[in-house]
């Protein structure tokens, strides 16, 4: 397909930018500001951790180390968990991926 190329009326680089704010709308719309967490023990002193829980009630954590390399690690399940969403969940993902963390990466995961 070219830059050019048509599907239902629309060219590709306007479905991309749809795209992408839909993406940003759904992914940036917590229903409250991330609040600052506490760390957990296996990730080094001086991060920054915040956690919250979305609009659809998953609960997310966020991990901003001191040294911040400018890359973020997103960590994704690997299959369906049939129990509710907790954030001791999601903060126990962060202290078993904390060694991402130690070298400089920001980390961020989601129930």
């Amino acid at each position: 397909m070219s830059w050019t190329t048509r599907r239902g009326g629309l060219t590709l680089p306007t479905m991309n930018l749809l795209l992408a704010f839909a993406l940003a709308a759904g992914l940036t719309t917590p229903v409250h500001p991330a609040p600052a967490a506490p760390r957990p023990e296996n990730v080094p002193a001086g991060t920054t951790c915040y956690e919250g829980r979305d609009a659809n009630g998953a609960y997310y954590a966020i991990a901003v180390p001191k040294k911040w390399n400018k890359n973020l690690d997103v960590h994704a399940h690997g299959g369906p968990d049939l129990d509710d969403p907790t954030p001791e969940r999601t903060r126990d993902d962060l202290n078993r991926r904390a060694v991402m963390v130690k070298e400089g990466y920001a980390w961020a995961g989601s129930s």
